[in-house]
Order: C-alpha cells, then sequence, then structure tokens
C-alpha cells in the first residue's frame, strides 16, 4: 500500500466551497444529520464514492462489521484506519498516525460530508455521491 499525506488531501478537499448554513430554498427538505444507525446501515459492507465540487475525489470501503475503513483517493493511494462516532461527528484515527472527523448531514435530497476540526466546520465539504458493493485495489481508481 502506498503512503501519503492525509494532510495533504485534506487540504484539496478543504478547497471546496463551504456549504451555506442549514437554511433552507423555498420547497427544499432537509432531514440533517445523519446519525450512527443510519450511517452504519448505509455504510456497512459497501464502498461510498465521494465528490468535490462534482469531480471525483475518493471512494471509502467500510467493513461489514467493527469499525474498519479503507480510503482510496483518485489517485490510487490508500489508507487504512478505524472510525468512531461521538456527538454527531465521524472520526478516523488512520493508520499512519493522521486523524480526520466530519459530520454527515442529508440536505435538499444530497448527503454532505462536513470536515469539523475542534467541534467546528472548517469549510471542506465532500458530496456522497453514490453506495456500492464495488471493492477497493489501491490503484487508480477508473470512476471520473
Amino acid at each position: 500500500m502506498k503512503q501519503f499525506s492525509l494532510g495533504c488531501a485534506l487540504a484539496f478537499a478543504m478547497a471546496a466551497p463551504v456549504l451555506a448554513g442549514n437554511a433552507e430554498a423555498p420547497g427544499e427538505v432537509s432531514t440533517g444529520d445523519i446519525g450512527f444507525e443510519e450511517w452504519r446501515a448505509m455504510s456497512a459492507g459497501k464502498t461510498l464514492t465521494y465528490r468535490i465540487d462534482g469531480a471525483f475525489w475518493a471512494l471509502e470501503r467500510y467493513a461489514p462489521t467493527g469499525n474498519r475503513v479503507m480510503l482510496q483517493l483518485n489517485t490510487g493511494e490508500c489508507l487504512e484506519g478505524t472510525w468512531a462516532y461521538e456527538d454527531g461527528t465521524f472520526c478516523y484515527a488512520w493508520d499512519s498516525g493522521e486523524q480526520s472527523c466530519f459530520r454527515h448531514t442529508r440536505m435538499a435530497g444530497e448527503i454532505y460530508v462536513i470536515h469539523m476540526e475542534n467541534g467546528e466546520p472548517t469549510g471542506g465539504i465532500q458530496t456522497m455521491s453514490h453506495v456500492s458493493d464495488l471493492p477497493l485495489s489501491c490503484e487508480p481508481a477508473a470512476i471520473s
């Protein structure tokens, strides 16, 4: 498995535009934060696809049981680790020693993954665009 700096990857993610509060436009439906049970039902044993500004950014594969996860960036580089949930935030401890935290929320039918630091949003926003059974190969991804 290739090594990479998650800090560099997150710096790219934080270049995404900031999600403007929780204000809803007329006719929009927001269900707010996605809790542990809902996220686990959606992700257990699955691969999630993430996009930044519409462009493919990464795949994330969750183990069917337990809290293991693998992240594969659009470069093919991979990172393995564990996740934990506390107070509405999912935090990931990567085997490389780096950590990252996110809030998962649904607004207007889209799922947003908001980078959090010290309990506050940093401005890094991803959209979760797809859930599949696709395995990860840690080679350059064919998704665009």
